[in-house]
């Protein structure tokens, strides 16, 4: 069993043995028909949030740094955006490509960053500490992978990619080793992978390269939904999952999770759950073309636009998304 598929196997479990989400299983093939099917396109990579280098070496730096440091959601209510940008994730990886426009940054510079190198380069505020927190993990992420990549692979990120011979589980399977991407959390006593940033790495070369060249991955479609806090809340609103009385109740009041609580996996898990069952419906209706990796996409957009953006999704300060 792979990764991917142990990934499947392990919020399978905690998707059929909770009590704050079901499933609605009864919903998914009209969600199919009239949401899925209609709207998920093959996703096209937005170059005007990201770096595209002057060689594949410098690009994969960029996405591989972004996706070592794409996480944050917890903080993102006090993270200074960028002027006229409204989401999180988009003012770093904006910052991050200005930062490489400048002068690309390579693995043995990526060892000596620290926090106030992040606060520099995503124009944040010192005087905030739950950013200067941010910052400080920022930092030991980046630090953590460049001496990852120098250590390992002569400081060559497309020598890193390569060396998983195009197989999106074998690259997540060696992202899983690095500490701060080691997304796996224990429920009831057994471990559960989720791994939402090795997975959303490979999704990103994938996506940036055209699945062409270092972006060539032969198990793409094998990659799961990358569980974070947009994807369960659009999937509650759709109608998809039920949240309890009491899980309800905390989200909308903003009350935090804390990472690793049981329903912040429930929530996380059960998403990556529903997402598989409609894949296989979209496989019993004939649309074998659209994958984990443009549903998530798809979902993720939808999640910043009204009605969905309005509406509270829950909190927790992770370093998994």
């Amino acid at each position: 069993m792979n990764i991917l598929q142990k990934i499947k196997e392990k919020t399978a479990y905690v998707a059929n043995d909770n009590s704050h989400i079901m499933v609605r299983y009864d919903k998914i093939p009209a969600y199919v028909t009239d949401v899925i099917i209609p709207n998920v396109k093959e996703s096209k990579w937005n170059w005007d949030w990201h770096y595209k280098g002057q060689n594949e070496e410098d690009t994969l730096a960029y996405l591989l740094i972004l996706d070592a440091i794409n996480f944050g959601s917890g903080y993102f209510s006090e993270l200074k955006k960028k002027q006229g940008i409204n989401s999180g994730y988009a003012t770093v990886a904006i910052y991050l490509k200005e930062e490489f426009l400048k002068n690309p940054i390579d693995a043995k510079t990526l060892t000596t960053i620290d926090k106030n190198d992040c606060v520099r380069i995503f124009k944040q505020d010192i005087k905030n500490p739950n950013i200067v927190d941010l910052m400080n993990k920022f930092a030991l992420a980046m630090q953590e992978l460049g001496d990852f990549i120098l250590t390992n692979y002569l400081g060559s990120f497309s020598g890193f990619v390569l060396s998983a011979n195009h197989s999106a589980a074998i690259l997540v399977e060696k992202l899983s080793k690095l500490k701060l991407f080691e997304d796996i959390a224990l429920y009831k006593g057994q471990e559960i992978p989720i791994l939402k940033r090795a997975q959303i790495t490979v999704g990103d070369i994938y996506t940036a390269f055209d699945g062409k060249g270092v972006g060539q991955f032969d198990d793409i479609a094998e990659l799961t939904i990358f569980a974070d806090n947009v994807v369960p809340h659009v999937l509650r609103y759709d109608g998809i999952l039920d949240y309890s009385d009491e899980l309800k109740e905390m989200i909308d009041s903003g009350v935090a999770l804390s990472a690793g609580d049981e329903r912040e996996i429930a929530l996380r898990a059960c998403s990556i759950f529903a997402v598989e069952k409609i894949i296989k419906e979209l496989k019993k209706q004939g649309c074998e073309d659209i994958i984990s990796l443009y549903i998530d996409h798809f979902l993720w957009k939808r999640g910043h636009k009204e009605p969905y953006i309005s509406k509270k999704r829950h909190i927790a300060k992770t370093i998994y998304y």
